[in-house]
């Protein structure tokens, strides 16, 4: 094998490795919903936007059920269980009050990805 041929090789490895990386990354599917935190931070800028005199979307979607610390606070720091499903919660504002009861949960979006709107007690 001739230097020349040598060099081919090597150029067509190289280029293989990179369309092959190229095309994993592209192939990755890419995370679209939203983590608790980025919810969180995005309901605190809400927050702080209705305290300077812009208006937070209207929260019209709504869950019922009791209110409980969370048991995985990874997730969030609350859980709220349905009837259908249980769905954490993870907010710094402070709920405790409401503990152990049944409340109706505000939200705005999806299920998958909301942010959170208020917290009441039925």
């Amino acid at each position: 094998m001739t230097k020349k041929e040598k060099q081919i090789y090597i150029t067509v490895i190289v280029v293989l490795v990179v369309v092959a990386l190229v095309w994993l990354l592209r192939a990755k599917p890419s995370d679209q919903t939203q983590t608790q935190s980025d919810l969180e931070q995005q309901s605190s800028t809400q927050q702080d936007n209705n305290n300077t005199g812009l208006k937070m979307p209207d929260a019209t979607n709504t869950w019922t059920g009791t209110l409980k610390m969370s048991d995985n606070s990874k997730k969030g720091n609350l859980m709220l269980v349905t009837s259908d499903h249980t769905i954490y919660l993870k907010t710094s504002r402070n709920f405790s009050a409401l503990i152990g009861k049944e409340v109706v949960v505000t939200y705005s979006g999806t299920t998958n990805s909301f942010v959170l709107g208020n917290i009441t007690a039925k």
